[in-house]
């Protein structure tokens, strides 16, 4: 009685439990599963019962597997083994450990599945993230310095304009240099904000302004896009 009420409480956990357990034999075919590997591998209990365990996965990916079961048959105490890395499962991504059972009569492997498709998906995520975070970084440093330089060359023309009559034929180009310098100032200030490293303050904006500012600056990314702008006039400034 205490021996069948004791298997009645393995049952009840390993039947709750989030990850998926199976029991495999010294030669690899599979002798109990629970409900969540079941699930995880998509298959019946009478089609995964006395299967290959190692057929269940990729090609490429069984020899990880194989060799883990050959460190644990050639040792000489029960060792757990990691299997390095995720591996497919039914399209999933999905952890392996393996715990091997020894006893007077047998010797069988327990494995233990778990679902990371979820968190590498974060992790995948996350290190975007951090690429996005460093491209801005990169931006936001490239556009400070190249400002720099604009505020020479804007530094200087300024300069030279002063001993400069406006009947001066370098006059106008003088003046050309200051309007591309403050072009290249404005579009500077424009990486700074898409890079979060710019200057901000609250004040009023006409969406129309916006629009067209925005689409000026995706129309220098390509010199063969056309932007055609149909603005709705008696818009409110918010």
């Amino acid at each position: 009685a205490e021996l069948l009420s004791v298997k009645r409480h393995f049952e009840v956990i390993l039947n709750s439990m989030a990850e998926g357990i199976l029991e495999i034999t010294p030669e690899g075919k599979i002798v109990y599963t629970n409900p969540k590997a079941i699930s995880l591998i998509n298959r019946t209990e009478d089609q995964l019962l006395s299967s290959d365990f190692i057929d269940l996965f990729l090609e490429s990916d069984r020899q990880r597997i194989k060799d883990p079961l050959m460190e644990i048959h050639l040792a000489s105490q029960p060792i757990a083994v990691n299997v390095n890395g995720p591996l497919t499962l039914n399209g999933k991504q999905v952890s392996l450990q393996l715990l091997p059972v020894m006893d007077e009569m047998q010797r069988s492997i327990i494995v233990i599945l778990a679902d990371v498709s979820e968190q590498k998906r974060m992790e995948a995520q996350l290190i975007q993230a951090q690429k996005i975070e460093a491209i801005g970084t990169l931006a936001g440093g490239i556009a400070h310095d190249f400002n720099n330089l604009l505020m020479v060359i804007q530094g200087n023309a300024s300069l030279m304009l002063l001993d400069v009559k406006p009947a001066h034929p370098h006059h106008e180009m003088l003046r050309t240099i200051e309007k591309q310098v403050q072009s290249g100032s404005k579009l500077t200030s424009q990486l700074l904000g898409y890079a979060r490293k710019g200057r901000y303050e609250l004040r009023p904006i006409h969406l129309n302004q916006l629009v067209a500012d925005t689409s000026e600056a995706f129309g220098r990314t390509r010199k063969n896009i056309t932007i055609h702008r149909d603005l709705a006039g008696n818009l409110f400034t918010c």
